[in-house]
């Protein structure tokens, strides 16, 4: 089938995917429509099906696998504001100990921007990564100066040693 291929998840955003399957051979597949989506299950095998169940994902979704020994080298870039771990403490930006699922803005320590502070989110994996890849775009006004991550890989990484340290 032309309308679809096996790709790197790394490509899924560049390629605009937006239907990303995980294949019988564990080949993560992307679609650009739910008609060749719903072909592309009808064409694998009934025991693959069964591993499909909550494999499905839109391919904004998608990072490549974390390391968190290679996410803690890249985590180098932050610990000049950041701080991980049960005695974090407030710096120049807040502490990441049990980051996801806190409210933004939220650590009473820590003077936050009252664009942070109005946010309205709780930290998910996504959004913490939306947020390290494109904080403005993600808290437009927010007071956190730095410019982003743009490799996808160094975004999983740095999420799997925030994850490691909660």
């Amino acid at each position: 089938m032309s309308g679809y291929s096996g790709c790197d998840p790394s490509e899924y955003k560049s390629r605009g995917a937006d239907f990303v399957i995980l294949s019988h051979n564990m080949q993560l597949i992307r679609s650009h429509s739910p008609a060749m989506h719903y072909a592309m299950m009808k064409s694998l095998h009934p025991a693959s099906l069964l591993l499909l169940a909550g494999f499905t994902l839109p391919a904004s979704a998608a990072l490549p696998a974390g390391d968190a020994k290679a996410g803690k080298a890249s985590f180098r870039i932050c610990v000049s504001c950041h701080q991980t771990g049960p005695a974090a403490r407030a710096g120049f930006g807040p502490p990441l100990y049990q980051v996801v699922g806190r409210k933004a803005g939220s650590v009473p320590d820590f003077a936050y921007s009252s664009a942070m502070k109005n946010a309205g989110f709780v930290w998910t994996d996504e959004k913490l990564v939306a947020f390290m890849r494109a904080p403005g775009e993600v808290v437009p006004g927010n007071k956190m100066r730095f410019y982003g991550i743009s490799n996808e890989q160094q975004l999983a990484n740095i999420l799997a040693y925030l994850r490691q340290q909660d």
